[in-house]
């Protein structure tokens, strides 16, 4: 246990109980206490790997060991958050805030939801009301993506500054800044701002987006090239990036390749046009299976696999005994990097139907590329028992008797 997690919570384990005596703590309540700092790290740890069912289920655990609490339930608004249902995440920091008046990021999140669903007054309204007691460049900055959404440009840009002043590595805010400058005309402050932005974040494919696009509009063809090609090779999902980069080698002479990039552009607007029409509907209707399966779809299709991943785990959350999807989720996981997850919906299948060769074929896979060549074999063996005429598992096999002759070989 992180004594330092087991210390934050005591604080709030004090301030958020109206029940508790704050001089001391009885044996009792000591255990519980210790209790419910395990369940919500067992939550944060499942919500971190969309394991949204799981992770409600550990802090409803917490909260019947104390119902007063108010961080179990905060937690439970981020897991709603999580899932798009804004209603009951809105309504869960409500009563967190109704309790704890000044709650820390309950403000803050309730402005998050107020500017996905495009209410950004109530935005403005929450994001003030956080910054009124826990100022950061995070809240400010936010509140100024806020401000800028009902025209009021120069209570944005005092914001920002603040940010940058409080934060001179505030990337957000300075890119934020170079957008208001440039969408007002002020071109060259815009670049400076942008720049900035860049030269702390060099990496980010956002910030090379903006800058380059707006270096191709004033005329900065060779500059401009340089950025735009960074982004679509980081996106191949990026519309904008597709077009601009197109029309940008158009002007270069270059119509060949420039077809090129405007054909995936069209593909990809049209893609865009069916993600935004389920994204619209889910506002209405968080929990429709259907449009999230078809927006995952549309974004897996368009090799958006990050938040295609992020979308099927919302869609495994709400139809949990489809093992098609898991087999999905499996390989969005991989290409996401997230070899543990990959494993568990393997594992989930088969523990549904151990008859399937190729999914113990590519658990012995995953096995083998973290190292774990007796799970590996495992699983390669069970491949070729059920489809003894499985040639790639055969070789595979014998490929590892090979690795067990090195000297360095390490059983696990």
């Amino acid at each position: 246990m992180n004594f330092k997690i087991f210390l934050v919570f005591v604080i709030l384990f004090f301030s958020c109980s109206e029940r508790y005596d704050s001089d001391s703590l009885s044996d009792e309540e000591f255990i519980n206490a210790q209790k419910i700092i395990v369940l919500l790290e067992k939550s944060q740890i499942n919500l971190s790997r969309g394991n949204y069912q799981s992770s409600i289920s550990f802090v409803d655990s917490a909260l019947s060991i104390d119902k007063n609490l108010v961080y179990p339930v905060f937690v439970k608004g981020m897991i709603y958050e999580d899932l798009n249902q804004f209603d009951v995440a809105d309504s869960l920091y409500k009563s967190v805030l109704k309790k704890v008046p000044n709650f820390r990021s309950a403000n803050f999140n309730l402005g998050n939801i107020a500017l996905a669903k495009g209410e950004y007054s109530n935005a403005v309204k929450y994001y003030k009301n956080e910054e009124k007691n826990y100022s950061s460049p995070n809240v400010l900055t936010k509140l100024g993506v806020a401000y800028a959404n009902i025209y009021e440009i120069d209570s944005a840009l005092v914001v920002l500054q603040k940010s940058i002043l409080i934060d001179s590595l505030a990337s957000e805010a300075f890119m934020l800044i170079g957008k208001i400058y440039r969408d007002n005309g002020d071109i060259k402050k815009a670049k400076n701002f942008m720049r900035k932005a860049l030269s702390i974040e060099p990496n980010n494919w956002d910030y090379q987006l903006n800058y380059g696009t707006l270096l191709f509009k004033t005329g900065d063809l060779n500059e401009s090239l340089f950025y735009l090609n960074n982004v679509v090779k980081v996106n191949k999902w990026h519309y904008a990036s597709h077009y601009n980069l197109g029309q940008l080698l158009l002007r270069l002479g270059k119509k060949e390749e420039a077809d090129k990039y405007l054909l995936r552009a069209d593909t990809l607007q049209q893609a865009n046009t069916r993600i935004g029409f389920f994204q619209e509907n889910l506002k209405s209707n968080p929990e429709n299976i259907s449009d999230w399966l078809n927006m995952g779809i549309a974004l897996q299709s368009i090799e958006n696999y990050s938040e295609a991943y992020e979308v099927f785990k919302i869609v495994d959350h709400l139809d949990s005994n489809n093992l098609d999807l898991k087999q999905n989720l499996a390989f969005l996981a991989i290409s996401n990097e997230d070899t543990i997850s990959s494993i568990k919906y393997y594992q989930a299948i088969l523990s549904n139907d151990n008859s399937k060769s190729d999914i113990w074929f590519n658990l012995g896979l995953i096995y083998a590329y973290q190292g774990k060549f007796n799970n590996a074999r495992r699983c390669w063996k069970k491949t070729i028992e059920i489809n003894p005429d499985d040639k790639t598992a055969i070789k595979y096999l014998e490929s590892l008797s090979k690795i067990e002759q090195l000297p360095f070989y390490d059983l696990n």
